[in-house]
């Protein structure tokens, strides 16, 4: 069941302190032990990324730093979206039960191990394409970049599966958590985002599976920007006039005042 608290946070009245949703009332109060868990493993695997580099010991060290410094902003990128969406959860929702807490515990648990794998394929990306820092050893054929897809895919397609599970979960308990029709919509856009985003990534691993091609495996994931975006206006346009229907309809509702 959701949590359920009267004080509001002292955070919540920051300048520029997260706001909730507007069409989305939020059901978690403050930060519960699953989320101080989880934003510890998130900054300790973003402090993994950055302690993995050695002090510079002369100049040419140095530029590599910098030279890998997209690599890391990639990476870091990747898991700042997996935490913006465990954020999402946890604020909209509120869940705290032992399937949410399993689900939870088996999402950090790759987060925290694909860590330095999706610095590793960044890394072999840029250097490739832009020349960027040194190219990694051992990537001597087709079979060994095949690889580096499936890896990649995999890790985005199992994270990402976590979290469907998560949303799937909410969207079962719409009645206990008594989520409006708008909620309800906007709970299914992110249930649809996160199947594209699954979807894509199992395209990849297919293509890259059949070991014949070497960069549409990874441009594939250009796809990820226009199929999120159209889920997320047509469920967000859904949303809107729910939410203004049901605006509508409570202000009819109340009373007439009447006088004499």
């Amino acid at each position: 069941m959701p949590r359920r608290s009267s004080r509001r946070p002292f955070r919540s009245r920051l300048p520029f302190a997260p706001k909730p949703d507007p069409m989305f009332r939020w059901r978690g109060a403050g930060v519960s032990r699953i989320e101080g868990l989880a934003d510890s493993v998130f900054a300790f695997t973003i402090t993994l990324l950055v302690v993995a580099l050695e002090v510079p010991r002369d100049y040419r060290a140095l530029l590599a730093i910098f030279e890998g410094f997209p690599a890391f902003v990639a990476t870091f990128a990747i898991l700042l979206w997996f935490w913006n969406m465990h954020y999402t959860f946890f604020r909209r929702y509120g869940l705290e039960d032992a399937w949410t807490r399993f689900l939870n515990a088996a999402i950090l648990l790759f987060v925290v191990f694909l860590a330095y794998p999706l610095k590793f394929i960044f890394n072999s990306a840029f250097s490739a394409m832009l020349g960027l820092g040194d190219y990694p050893t051992g990537i001597r054929s087709l079979s060994d970049l095949s690889t580096l897809y499936i890896i990649y895919g995999g890790g985005l397609a199992v994270v990402s599966f976590g979290y469907l599970l998560l949303f799937t979960h909410a969207y079962r308990q719409r009645a206990a958590l008594r989520l409006s029709e708008a909620e309800t919509i906007l709970t299914r856009g992110s249930i649809c985002r996160i199947l594209v985003n699954i979807s894509i990534c199992l395209l990849s691993i297919v293509l890259a599976t059949l070991e014949r091609f070497t960069w549409q495996p990874g441009v594939i994931y250009a796809l990820l920007g226009p199929g999120i975006g159209f889920t997320a206006a047509y469920h967000g346009n859904l949303a809107l006039n729910a939410y203004n229907e049901a605006t509508a309809n409570r202000k009819s509702a109340k009373p007439q005042d009447v006088s004499g």
